[in-house]
């Protein structure tokens, strides 16, 4: 036997060895990238080799890693603060806590932030409205997204620099 088909078969087994034998999925990855770049027709044929990395996923998930440490974000919030950098401080504070893209927060207005002041509230944590999110052409996404920010210093902050203006 040869051919795609029988390529595919033989990567999964590949793959499961692999997996066994305290092998890195990216290098099962990459074993698969190989084949499927030196055949081109066969890349839709290969599905059983990637079903093998799904299963490698599931049974072995990744580690995520913060892109900046917590003592960095501080820093450079303390440091626009400072500078008299009001917005720069909280588009650094929001995207942090509430895990915001660029272009969401460039897009953010006072509107979209809801204060616990604006709730009467002492305790509530603070919202934030996304009107433009990078999702919200998707099928099955939400069209109209909001997040969430619980962090006390970051909802004081808020409330020192946007409290007296009023959503309009």
């Amino acid at each position: 036997r040869e051919g795609a088909e029988y390529t595919a078969e033989k990567l999964a087994d590949f793959g499961g060895c692999e997996f066994r034998a305290g092998g890195t999925k990216g290098e099962y990855v990459a074993a698969i990238n190989a084949i499927g770049d030196l055949r081109r027709s066969w890349r839709r044929a290969l599905t059983p080799a990637w079903d093998v990395v799904s299963e490698w996923s599931l049974r072995e998930p990744g580690k995520s890693r913060v892109p900046v440490p917590e003592a960095g974000v501080r820093a450079a919030i303390t440091l626009a603060c400072c500078l008299h950098w009001t917005f720069f401080a909280l588009f650094l504070a929001f995207g942090w806590c509430a895990v915001l893209r660029p272009g969401e927060l460039l897009k953010l207005r006072r509107r979209d932030v809801t204060l616990p002041s604006d709730l009467a509230s002492r305790s509530s944590p603070l919202f934030i409205s996304i009107r433009a999110s990078k999702t919200r052409r998707n099928r099955g996404a939400a069209t109209h997204q909001h997040a969430r920010v619980d962090a006390a210093d970051v909802i004081e902050l808020a409330e020192a620099f946007l409290g007296e203006m009023r959503p309009k």
